[in-house]
């Protein structure tokens, strides 16, 4: 109707009666012209136009703008280059962008977006409404009377580890955790108590050194550096998380970045075998560090569970045919000193004999004791009588005598509360 009243809006009335048009107010199909015209009279068309109801703001419904939940973004802290690249392409940003985030992440140190003074803050804004720096948070922070640090390190709601600083004259070194708890139950171990409960992300094992730097003052590159070693010697196997492991030491030894000379990082395994060379491949120049701890297979597969599959004979086949091992990397083979265990001259004697057809070296290490546990360390006369067998046969030792004892930050002793959450259940505070 509305259409055919447009169409009408330019003739007179006499035209349009003239012309017999028929109205849709009307069904008086049969009626004389007359008759219709005195229709149109009482029906005029009314061509003003309709008034429209006044709008009421608050009646109004404006879509919300919906602000991603920081928790839910990727975490930039752990990506590699091309995961780097990736992300900020799809944020429209040239590539070469890359390298400028490389530098303010891991040479400055910054903790946000905003700090990069040399990037538009548009480019800023993306970053941040897409990624987020997130290194976990300082639980406790413990400093032993030997200068030996602690830190107790959170990362997501639950889930904790144990992080060492060890300060000595001509270096600092960092005792990084690779798991949440422990693969293994080395039965000398305070972690080993600990199930596992999941493997560390590559972001979460950098963060620990990135902690420590803040923590330092150690980001002025031009500078003394407080931290100048790391050794994958806390807790957790390194082996079984090597995916994440092998990232992290690729940030780690990032000359753009962190700049950590990889003959100044040591990994420490149990004797996962099937890693050792491969690890040797990707990080030549590296050290490697075996938990050899007896001298036979039935002790040590008592000791140390990873014996059970694989054995001393294979893992010394292992060490030999470590690629890069030579006069100056050595492999270094650790041995907790337990009273009456393993500290016989005879044992010395037996591990040099294990050892002296391959560069390697001996760390000799007195237990550590912890809550609960029944084994005693070795006496300093012991310890030094089998270092002296070893030293006299030619195969290096050294003995790694404790620091941060009375924090439980020593060798051996590390261990936090976190467990593994069962299906069905909620590690929320608020469940």
């Amino acid at each position: 109707r509305v259409s055919h009243n447009r169409m009408l809006l330019g003739f007179t009335r006499n035209t349009l009666c003239k012309r017999n048009v028929r109205f849709p107010q009307t069904r008086l199909l049969s009626v004389s012209p007359s008759v219709r015209c005195q229709q149109v009279t009482q029906n005029p068309i009314n061509t003003e136009p309709v008034a429209s109801s006044p709008i009421n703001p608050e009646s109004v419904v404006v879509p919300p703008i919906i602000t991603p939940d920081p928790a839910l973004l990727p975490n930039i802290i752990g990506m590699n280059e091309a995961e780097i690249q990736a992300a900020i392409q799809n944020l429209g940003m040239e590539k070469w962008r890359v390298g400028q985030l490389w530098v303010w992440l891991y040479n400055k140190g910054i903790k946000n977006f905003d700090e990069m003074s040399n990037m538009s803050r548009e480019k800023r804004v993306k970053l941040a409404e897409s990624l987020k720096i997130d290194r976990g948070a300082i639980e406790t922070d413990q400093l032993s009377s030997d200068g030996t640090r602690k830190l107790v390190v959170r990362f997501g709601k639950t889930d904790k580890v144990e992080t060492v600083f060890i300060p000595e004259p001509l270096r600092g070194t960092v005792c990084v955790s690779s798991q949440v708890g422990c693969t293994f139950a080395c039965k000398f171990c305070h972690t080993g108590t600990q199930k596992i409960v999941r493997n560390l992300q590559a972001g979460e094992i950098v963060s620990q050194v990135m902690l420590l730097k803040d923590l330092l003052f150690d980001w002025n590159a031009n500078g003394t550096r407080a931290v100048t070693n790391i050794v994958f010697m806390g807790q957790g196997e390194p082996f079984y998380n090597y995916h994440n492991v092998s990232k992290a030491l690729s940030i780690l030894t990032s000359p753009n970045g962190l700049a950590i000379s990889r003959r100044r990082i040591t990994v420490s395994t149990s004797g996962v075998v099937p890693k050792i060379i491969q690890y040797g491949k990707d990080f030549p120049g590296t050290g490697l560090a075996i938990s050899l701890h007896a001298v036979n297979d039935e002790l040590r597969s008592y000791l140390v569970p990873a014996n059970q599959q694989w054995q001393i004979q294979e893992l010394l086949e292992a060490c030999k045919n470590h690629p890069g091992i030579g006069p100056f990397n050595k492999v270094t083979f650790e041995y907790v000193m337990l009273k009456g265990v393993n500290d016989s001259d005879r044992d010395a004697y037996t591990l040099v004999s294990l050892l002296r057809d391959f560069p390697s070296l001996v760390n000799l290490i007195p237990f550590n004791p912890w809550p609960g546990v029944f084994y005693e360390s070795s006496s300093t006369e012991t310890i030094q009588n089998f270092a002296n067998i070893i030293q006299e046969a030619g195969v290096p030792v050294t003995v790694r005598w404790p620091r941060g004892r009375d924090i439980l930050a020593a060798c051996g002793q590390l261990k936090t509360e976190s467990e593994k959450v069962k299906k069905g259940s909620c590690a929320s505070s608020s469940c």
